[in-house]
């Protein structure tokens, strides 16, 4: 979601933290929801206070490779340029749906439990978006 690998591993630690200071408050319910949402709000208190932009460059040093993630429907006849300057025009929450399918590889009830929705409004939400990005690449040719 950051698109920094530095960023990322200094929300992963801060996560680990803050779950090891928590765990005897956890209570019942799915610790990956439960972690999942501690890194979250970590994410998104530090995009409140920095005003963040997400740099999507081509030439950033800690950027992800996308081709390992993506499935081939996403990638197929688009370039990974292309993809990066699309996802930068997604919400926040847009990618985080989009990384939780495609780069984290979870299923839809897993995305469900996660981000507290349906099974049914996360596979609409999920289809969604993925016509938002095809209408981003048909539009750009």
């Amino acid at each position: 979601m950051t698109f920094s690998r530095d960023d990322a591993e200094d929300i992963t630690q801060e996560t680990f933290l803050k779950v090891a200071r928590a765990i005897r408050s956890f209570k019942t319910g799915s610790v990956m929801a439960w972690m999942y949402t501690i890194a979250r709000n970590i994410l998104f208190d530090r995009l409140r206070k920095s005003k963040y932009t997400t740099p999507l460059r081509e030439d950033h040093e800690n950027s992800f490779s996308y081709e390992e993630y993506f499935d081939e429907e996403l990638l197929k006849n688009n370039s990974l340029l292309e993809l990066r300057e699309h996802l930068q025009h997604l919400t926040l929450h847009e990618r985080e749906m989009i990384f939780l399918k495609y780069w984290n590889d979870m299923d839809m009830k897993q995305i469900a439990e996660l981000v507290g929705k349906s099974h049914e409004a996360t596979r609409k939400e999920i289809s969604r978006i993925m016509s938002k990005l095809r209408t981003m690449w048909e539009n750009k040719e």
